[in-house]
């Protein structure tokens, strides 16, 4: 059956962006990048994954643009952890997760784009070689013509020195089958690497790379290519024979440039902007500082393990999110829609069960859970979730992002973090002189009173218990290090109350880069005998904006103190959020408030004219009947329902008369939730 190839790429997607005077990449305008984990389900899981991407869309109000990283559905059909992993660098083979074959795939792709407004892409590799080749005909072929072209090489190990070593051969397909006989159960090893160069010269990567876009129903926006780096990461060997740092930079370069002329912009594990220069926009898991550039050239998506999810309140992150693998089951995606229809009802949703720790993971509050899959990493991925934290984390983390990108900001500063200091912690000294050390690796015990746990901002935000032996003075004082790079901030508190706040913190006594504790006074306090909480943050956090916008969050501790603003337009109070969009060429504003909310907001300028105005709130199935909105002095006082996405209109008449019933609408049961968690069972604990 002959594909047909649509044009749809970066220039098709984005032919209308021109992002005022930021640098921006063109897919970055207007859509939200995430990466989708999938499921082992026999049957394969194509249809979830449509729905979610349907869930998604719907919630979204349908103009957001969605590009999602799929691991598993190309490659290698082993089961387990790592499925992106196994059959590197051949790309040409679908999974039996999207049907076993690449028309299959074709249709799941066509399918998303249409129902959707989703872009689907791809965990691949061009750096890896993995004994998996000798699994399938074609790619033992494929192997054969790698080693033909001279387009692999590897060292062997040498337990001597502890590495690989010697000199650099290409492995023969004698090798590749012994090896893949010798391999660990449930593991397909990599055994050499690509040499870029003669890859790219050979003519091979070319050829694969056409005949993989043949047959797909457009080139995806982005394509994440795991590693790409000079020398390999776990299979490490060094250069090429003959080889170096240019040549592989040169072969790597130039499938970037051909790849980009197929409208698809690359997409890395990490920054690699020293290695591929003006390639490589997109970054994801080890792109710290976790944020995009001050001028969007960069959208680096999930620094390592999500800990800085509260900096992405402050400045924004479009990239960072994880949908995990037992998200994509049927019964997940049923939860998951009666959840959207409880909320919008007005009616409090079971969707955390009693006893359960799984809470939204776009607030780190259900560490170690169900969805946190990272084998033998505590805390696991804090950016993982199910298809309901993925539209939160949207309305919390990522629409600021697409607001400034949308309207051409750069972002002229930001103050974020602790800066490089090294903290060990809070240092309690008695009226007797007895001295108590809250440490910051210790395990977290109860947070304080007014907390919410579901909504803990665990980003350098600590909480301690501290039992006073008696009424009297307290010495209280910070203990670290610092590391000479940079200074932050850092506020320590006392049972609520804010008594330390320095904004340069830097350890004083030693030369920059020593490691040896010295300590920062921040006062004293008066303490009746008895348990007292101890609280520490890297607040205030801020980051500002080139057309007057400015965004604070006081105490991220207490999770309270947030707003960003430019000038009398507050976008964000705390967990209510106001954003314009700014990307689609519609008029329109998006809501969204974490606990509900009635209060009123000033709108843009351009809204103030209006007298009235139409705010839908969003279901999974489409908008419901709207709330006609009086505009009073250029404001508007709508009644938010919790958790549920509204979306704001001019008013018309033809308007007024349109959207779903949502009184009709089905509800979330306990009998729902019980199914959940007995499927989720089987899909604990896998890395996917």
């Amino acid at each position: 059956m002959k594909r047909v190839v649509t044009a749809v790429g970066v220039a098709a997607i984005c032919a209308a962006t021109a992002c005022g005077a930021n640098k921006a990449p063109a897919f970055a305008n207007g859509s939200y990048i995430y990466r989708l984990c999938t499921p082992d389900t026999e049957a394969g899981c194509a249809e979830e994954m449509k729905a979610g991407f349907r869930l998604v869309s719907r919630m979204l109000d349908g103009d957001i643009r969605q590009i999602v990283i799929v691991n598993g559905i190309v490659g290698d059909d082993h089961k387990g952890g790592w499925n992106w992993d196994g059959l590197w660098p051949y790309w040409n083979r679908a999974t039996f997760r999207v049907g076993g074959s690449m028309e299959k795939l074709h249709d799941f792709m066509k399918a998303a784009h249409d129902e959707a407004n989703t872009f689907v892409s791809f965990h691949v590799n061009l750096t890896d070689v993995n004994v998996g080749l000798a699994d399938y005909p074609e790619s033992l072929e494929f192997f054969r013509r790698l080693v033909a072209t001279k387009s692999i090489y590897r060292r062997d190990w040498n337990p001597s020195a502890g590495k690989r070593d010697g000199k650099p051969y290409t492995m023969t397909e004698e090798q590749l089958l012994a090896e893949r006989k010798a391999s660990r159960s449930g593991t397909i090893e990599i055994c050499s690497l690509v040499d870029y160069k003669r890859f790219w010269d050979s003519g091979l990567a070319k050829e694969m790379i056409d005949s993989f876009y043949a047959a797909l129903p457009y080139a995806p926006p982005l394509l994440y290519l795991d590693v790409f780096n000079e020398a390999g990461g776990n299979f490490a060997t060094g250069y090429p024979e003959g080889g170096s740092f240019q040549t592989q930079q040169e072969g790597a370069t130039n499938i970037c440039a051909y790849l980009r002329s197929r409208g698809t912009e690359v997409a890395t594990e990490g920054p690699r902007d020293y290695f591929l220069g003006e390639y490589g926009t997109y970054g994801w898991l080890h792109c710290l500082p976790g944020y995009a550039t001050r001028d969007y050239s960069r959208i680096w998506g999930a620094p390592k393990l999500g800990d800085r999810l509260s900096y992405m309140h402050v400045v924004g992150n479009t990239g960072a999110f994880a949908v995990s693998p037992v998200a994509s089951t049927a019964s997940q995606i049923e939860k998951d829609i009666l959840h959207f229809n409880t909320l919008v009802r007005g009616k409090p949703s079971p969707r955390v069960m009693p006893g359960a720790k799984t809470f939204n993971i776009a607030f780190r509050g259900g560490d170690n859970d169900e969805y946190n899959q990272i084998p033998g990493m505590p805390g696991g991925d804090g950016l993982r979730g199910d298809w309901i934290d993925v539209i939160n984390n949207f309305y919390l983390c990522s629409i600021q992002e697409l607001y400034h990108i949308g309207k051409g900001n750069n972002r002229t500063d930001e103050f974020l973090t602790f800066g490089n200091n090294h903290f060990n912690g809070v240092v309690v000294t008695d009226p007797d002189g007895n001295e108590t050390v809250l440490q910051l690796t210790a395990d977290m015990p109860d947070l304080p009173a007014g907390v919410d746990r579901t909504r803990a901002m665990l980003e350098w935000c600590r909480h301690w218990k501290y039992t006073a032996p008696k009424a009297g003075t307290y010495k209280i004082q910070l203990e670290g290090y610092y590391t000479g790079r940079s200074s932050g901030g850092s506020q320590v508190y006392v049972d609520g109350r804010r008594i330390y706040r320095n904004l340069k913190t830097v350890f004083p006594g030693d030369d920059p880069g020593t490691t040896t504790m010295t300590r920062l006074d921040c006062g004293a306090v008066e303490l009746e005998a008895g348990e007292h909480s101890f609280n520490m943050d890297a607040g205030p956090m801020k980051a500002a904006w080139d057309d007057g916008t400015e965004s604070v969050w006081e105490e991220p501790a207490f999770q309270r103190g947030f707003t960003c603003r430019n000038g009398d337009v507050v976008f964000a109070y705390d967990y209510d959020r106001m954003w314009p969009d700014t990307w689609s060429g519609k008029k329109k504003i998006h809501f969204f408030s974490w606990n509900g909310t009635n209060r009123e907001w000033t709108l843009p300028e351009e809204w103030r004219g209006m007298d009235k105005v139409l705010l839908f709130p969003l279901t999974p199935s489409g908008r419901g009947k709207p709330q006609v909105l009086a505009v009073k002095s250029g404001k508007v006082a709508p009644k938010l329902l919790k958790q549920v996405p509204y979306v704001l209109v001019p008013y018309s008449k033809d308007e007024a008369k349109k959207g779903v019933a949502v009184e009709k609408l089905p509800l979330l049961t306990e009998a729902v939730m019980e199914k959940c968690a007995a499927e989720g069972e089987q899909f604990k604990r896998k890395d996917n």
